[in-house]
């Protein structure tokens, strides 16, 4: 699930969240998020980005 807020034009603040019991799949799913946030919970990722970078995560997920 993700929560979105669009600052300006060039950037959005984003929020994901998951809960992910298989093990394999939840570890694809941190690697995306720390490369474009932060983590501020164990479930939970936080970042500033552009919306193509919304577009590209978006992708990587499926």
């Amino acid at each position: 699930m993700a929560r979105i807020l669009r600052l300006d034009q060039t950037r959005m603040y984003i929020v994901i969240s998951y809960d992910i019991t298989n093990t394999k799949l939840r570890n694809k799913i941190v690697k995306i998020c720390e490369s474009y946030g932060f983590r501020s919970q164990k479930s939970i990722f936080e970042a500033y980005i552009k919306p193509t970078q919304y577009e590209k995560i978006k992708r990587r997920f499926k």
